[in-house]
């Protein structure tokens, strides 16, 4: 994994890609998924393109490490949110992104305390 994310900080709570990220993920469309600044393969490879725009991880810390993980989390949540991807497929994105964490280092309790938020407020927005 690339431990490099090159963004410019448009609010005070968010990001805007200045380059193009790419991340090979758990997440397998059946088709090949183009929604805005987002693309999803069916091999699983998410790229977020110059210009993708998020709002790092919401009441958490953002460490570098945080900003790589809640970008790849919130794309992948706009497409399950925009109906891209079936919404049964929401507790996978989750699951990607506490892997993910794990990936780049981010210690057992922080990344599974991260997880459990995601997932409680998932199930409570949905």
């Amino acid at each position: 994994m690339n431990r490099h994310i090159s963004y410019q900080l448009i609010e005070k709570r968010k990001g805007s890609l200045s380059a193009p990220k790419s991340y090979k993920t758990t997440i397998k469309p059946k088709h090949t998924i183009e929604h805005g600044a987002i693309r999803l393969e069916t091999t699983g490879l998410l790229t977020l393109r110059t210009g993708f725009v998020w709002d790092f991880a919401t009441g958490a810390v953002d460490t570098p490490d945080m900003v790589i993980a809640s970008a790849a989390h919130d794309a992948l949540c706009i497409l399950v949110d925009e109906g891209y991807l079936p919404t049964q497929s929401q507790k996978d994105v989750d699951v990607y992104f506490r892997e993910l964490l794990k990936e780049l280092g981010t210690g057992f309790v922080r990344r599974w305390y991260l997880y459990l938020a995601v997932r409680v407020f998932q199930t409570l927005t949905n």
